[in-house]
C-alpha cells in the first residue's frame, strides 16, 4: 500500500481500536490508557492475527541491541500491560495467549481499517459547493430584490472563499510539515536499526555502521526543532536519540565502541527527558522513562572508568523510586527499579564496595521474587532471583560473611540447576556456570581446595558445552577461559602444579586470542592480568622465583591500564597487590632493597584508597602484606652478621614495628580468608603474630646478652677494689 494514499490504519478487535501509527487505543471510543513500548508490542501482534511472534522476533523488532533487563523484563511487563488494558485473562486469553519459553499470538479477529487521508482532495471537493453557492446568488438577481443584499451575499460567498483557501494553504503547509518530519524519522529509524542490523555482523562493515548512525544523528537533530512544541513528538525523539546511543556504545551488550557518541545522544535524550517531566512532575511514563536514561548515562560512565558513574547510577535510583511512589502497582516501574538496583550494585561491587553492593542486592531480591512468583510460567523472571541469589552470597562472602554467602551462593545454584535442566535454555546455563565459579571463589577464600576444584570443574564443563555450541559468542568463550584458569590454578593448589600450570597456559592464549580479534574488549584484561598472578604463585610454590617474578610483572603491566581508568576503586588497590606480589618475589631472590622499594610502592597506592573508603577490601589486604614484606626485608637484614650490635638491634625494632602494623591492619578486615576477594593468596594474621612474637623474643635476647655484656665490664671495673 502506497504511503500517502490513506491516512489513519487502525486495527479493530472485540470492542477495541488500536491506531497503528499513534499506538492509541480506544474502547468504545473512550481512550484507555497504554504506554508506548507495550503499544508496538500489541501493534506487531494483532496485525499478525493467529500467528506465533517469537520473543525473538520481538526483541529485535522492539528492543534492538539495548539493555539485558531491558529486555528480559521489559518483554513481561509489556505483556502485562498489555492484558491489563484489555481486560485479559493469561489462564484464560481471549486476545494473547502465552507460548510457553516461545512467544505469543493473538486470538481474537482483527479488522484492517484504513482511514481516508484528509488532504488537498477534501478541499477540492467543497469548491463545487461555492460555485453552486455563486450561481444561487448570480440566479437570484432576476428576483426583485434589493441590489444590496446581492452584494453582501456575493461579498459573503468572496469572504468565504477566501477564508477556504486560507485554510487549504494552512493545511498544505501543516501536512508537508507534518509529512517531512514522519520522513526524516522514518529515514533516522530506517539507518539506525533496519540497515544497520542487516550489516553489523559482516566483517570490517564498523566504519559503515558509524557512518549510518553519523547520518541519522544529523536528521535527529533536524528534528528537534521541528518537534520543540510537540510533546509526543519529543517523547518519540527521546527515544531515538536513547537508541542511536545504545547503537554507539550500548554498556551491555554489542556496540560500536564510540562511548563518547553515546553519551551525547543519552545526553541529548536526558535534556528532553528531564523537560517534560518538569512540566508534568507525576506523568509515571516520563518519570520511568528518565530514570532509564539516567541510568544507561551511568552504565556508559562505568564502563568509561569514570569515576562519576556511581553519582549517576544514584541519581538514576533516585527517579526509579519515585516512580515506584507514584505508581506502587506500575510493573514498568517496578522493573526500572530492579533495574536500577541491580545495576548500582554491579558497579558497587566492581569497585570493591561490597557491603554497599550486598545492601542493594538485598534491596533487589523481594522484588525479583514478588515478579518471579507473579509469573511462574515465564523463565526470564524466573531466572532474576537465582541471579540475585548468587550475586548476593558471593559480595557476602567477599566482605567476610562466608557462612551466610555460601547459603545463598547455594540457593542460587539450586534455583539455576531447575531452569538450566531445559537443556535449550542457554542463558540459564551460563548463569549456572558463573554461580559455580562464585561457589568456587568463596570456597577457596575458605581455603577449601577440594570443594573450589569441583566448582570450577562444573564451570568449565558447562562453559565447555556452550562454547561448542556456539563458537562465535565471544561471551562464553571468555566464561570458558575463565573457567579453565580458576580450575588451573585450584588444581595448582591441590598439588598438581604441571597440570595447574598447563591449564592457565591454555588459559592465557584464550584471552589473548580474544584480546587480538576485539582490543577493545576490556573483560579479558582483568581475567588474563590474575591469571599471570595465579602462575606466579604456582611457580613460587615450585621454588622458580624468577619465572615467578616475570609472571607477576606481566599481570601488573596488563592491569595498570584498567587501574588508570578506576583510581579510587578495588581495581586501582590490586595493583598494590601486585606490587606486593613482585616484592615478595624479589626478596626471596634475595634482593631486599629492590623488595623493600615494591612494597612502598604497594603503600603508596593502597593507603589513600583504604583512607578514602575503608569499605575497598582489596585495599586493607595490599596494606597487611606489605607492611609484613617490610617487616620481612628488616628481619632479614636483623640476621647479617656483618652488621654492628646497634644496627641489627635496629633492624629487629623495625622489623617488629611493621609487623604490629601489619597485625592492626588484619584486625580491621572482617574474617579474614586465605585469599583476597579477588583470588590472590595473602598472608594471615596468625603468621604475623607469629613473627611478631619472634621479634620480641630476638629483641628479648639482645638485652639480655646487653645485660650479661653490661654485668661483666662491670665486674672486671670493681674486682681490683674488692682486693683492696
Amino acid at each position: 500500500m502506497a504511503a500517502g494514499n490513506h491516512g489513519s490504519t487502525l486495527l479493530t478487535f472485540g470492542d477495541f481500536r488500536l491506531d497503528a501509527a499513534s499506538l492509541e487505543l480506544r474502547k468504545h471510543g473512550l481512550h484507555v490508557r497504554l504506554p508506548q513500548q507495550p503499544g508496538r508490542v500489541l501493534t506487531i501482534l494483532a496485525s499478525r492475527r493467529g500467528e506465533m511472534v517469537t520473543r525473538e522476533e520481538l526483541r529485535r523488532e522492539l528492543w534492538s541491541e539495548d539493555t539485558f533487563v531491558d529486555f528480559e523484563h521489559g518483554l513481561n511487563n509489556c505483556i502485562k500491560q498489555v492484558r491489563a488494558a484489555l481486560n485479559d485473562d493469561a489462564t484464560n486469553p481471549r486476545f494473547v495467549e502465552t507460548i510457553p519459553r516461545r512467544g505469543y499470538r493473538f486470538l481474537a479477529p482483527v479488522e484492517l481499517v484504513i482511514l481516508p487521508k484528509v488532504g488537498a482532495e477534501s478541499f477540492v471537493g467543497t469548491q463545487p459547493a461555492v460555485a453552486a453557492a455563486s450561481s444561487t446568488v448570480a440566479a437570484s438577481s432576476t428576483v426583485k430584490r434589493q441590489s444590496m443584499a446581492i452584494w453582501i451575499a456575493v461579498g459573503a460567498v468572496v469572504l468565504l472563499g477566501g477564508l477556504v483557501a486560507t485554510l487549504y494553504e494552512a493545511h498544505v503547509q501543516r501536512a508537508r510539515a507534518e509529512t517531512r518530519f514522519k520522513d526524516l524519522r522514518a529515514v533516522a529509524n530506517t539507518l539506525m536499526f533496519d540497515v544497520h542490523d542487516s550489516i553489523q555482523n559482516l566483517p570490517g562493515s564498523t566504519p559503515a555502521r558509524k557512518l549510518l548512525v553519523e547520518r541519522a544523528l544529523v536528521q535527529l537533530d533536524s528534528l528537534a526543532r521541528d518537534a520543540a512544541s510537540d510533546v509526543s513528538l519529543q517523547r518519540e525523539l527521546a527515544t531515538a536519540y536513547e537508541k542511536a546511543g545504545t547503537v554507539q556504545g550500548n554498556p551491555f551488550g554489542a556496540n560500536l565502541g564510540d562511548t563518547e557518541g553515546a553519551l551525547n545522544a543519552y545526553r541529548k535524550a536526558l535534556a528532553i527527558r528531564q523537560s517534560l517531566l518538569k512540566a508534568n512532575p507525576n506523568n509515571i511514563d516520563d518519570t520511568i522513562a528518565l530514570a532509564h536514561v539516567q541510568r544507561l548515562t551511568g552504565a556508559v560512565l562505568a564502563n568509561r572508568g569514570d569515576p562519576d558513574s556511581v553519582q549517576h547510577l544514584k541519581q538514576a535510583l533516585g527517579t526509579a523510586e519515585q516512580a515506584r511512589r507514584i505508581a506502587p502497582a506500575s510493573p514498568a516501574a517496578l522493573q526500572e527499579l530492579q533495574a536500577s538496583y541491580y545495576l548500582l550494585a554491579i558497579e558497587l561491587d566492581a569497585n570493591g564496595d561490597y557491603q554497599t553492593a550486598a545492601v542493594y542486592l538485598q534491596k533487589e531480591l523481594p522484588i525479583a521474587e514478588e515478579s518471579a512468583h507473579a509469573a511462574p510460567d515465564d523463565r526470564d523472571l524466573r531466572r532474576e532471583p537465582a541471579r540475585v541469589e548468587a550475586k548476593l552470597g558471593y559480595a557476602l562472602a567477599r566482605m567476610g560473611s562466608r557462612k551466610e554467602g555460601m547459603d545463598h551462593t547455594q540457593r542460587g545454584i539450586q534455583l539455576m540447576e531447575a531452569l538450566a535442566a531445559d537443556e535449550t535454555d542457554a542463558e540459564s546455563a551460563r548463569w549456572l556456570g558463573m554461580a559455580h565459579w562464585m561457589m568456587g571463589d568463596i570456597l577457596l577464600i575458605e581455603a577449601d581446595t577440594t570443594g573450589a576444584r569441583q566448582n570450577y570443574q562444573e564451570q568449565r564443563r558447562i562453559a565447555k558445552a556452550l562454547a561448542a555450541a556456539d563458537p562465535a559468542n565471544a561471551v562464553v568463550q571468555y566464561d570458558l577461559g575463565c573457567a579453565s584458569a580458576r580450575a588451573g590454578n585450584a588444581e595448582a593448589l591441590a598439588g598438581n602444579q604441571a597440570s595447574g600450570l598447563e591449564m592457565m597456559n591454555q588459559a592465557t592464549g584464550m584471552f589473548e586470542l580474544q584480546l587480538a580479534r576485539d582490543p577493545a574488549y576490556t573483560e579479558p584484561r582483568y581475567c588474563l592480568g590474575a591469571t599471570f598472578v595465579w602462575m606466579g604463585e604456582a611457580l613460587a610454590r615450585m621454588g622458580e622465583m624468577a619465572r615467578a617474578l616475570e609472571s607477576y610483572q606481566k599481570g601488573l603491566a596488563i592491569w595498570q591500564p584498567l587501574a588508570a581508568h578506576a583510581k579510587g576503586t578495588a581495581t586501582e588497590a590490586d595493583v598494590g597487590l601486585f606490587h606486593a606480589r613482585i616484592g615478595s618475589a624479589l626478596a626471596k631472590l634475595g634482593k631486599a632493597g629492590s623488595a623493600s622499594q615494591e612494597y612502598e610502592r604497594a603503600l603508596g597506592i593502597a593507603e589513600p584508597i583504604a583512607a578514602a573508603n575503608p569499605n575497598i577490601i582489596e585495599a586493607q589486604y595490599a596494606i597487611a602484606d606489605a607492611y609484613s614484606g617490610l617487616g620481612e626485608s628488616s628481619q632479614t637484614l636483623a640476621s647479617d652478621g656483618h652488621l654492628s650490635v646497634q644496627q641489627r638491634l635496629q633492624r629487629w625494632n623495625e622489623a617488629r614495628d611493621w609487623y604490629q602494623r601489619s597485625l592492626d591492619v588484619w584486625g580491621r578486615i572482617s574474617n579474614p580468608g586465605a585469599r583476597t576477594p579477588v583470588g590472590f593468596a595473602s598472608g594471615n594474621p596468625r603468621r604475623i603474630a607469629r613473627e611478631l612474637a619472634s621479634c620480641d623474643a630476638a629483641l628479648a635476647s639482645f638485652k639480655r646478652r646487653e645485660k650479661v655484656r653490661a654485668g661483666s665490664t662491670t665486674s672486671r671495673v670493681t674486682t681490683p677494689i674488692c682486693h683492696l
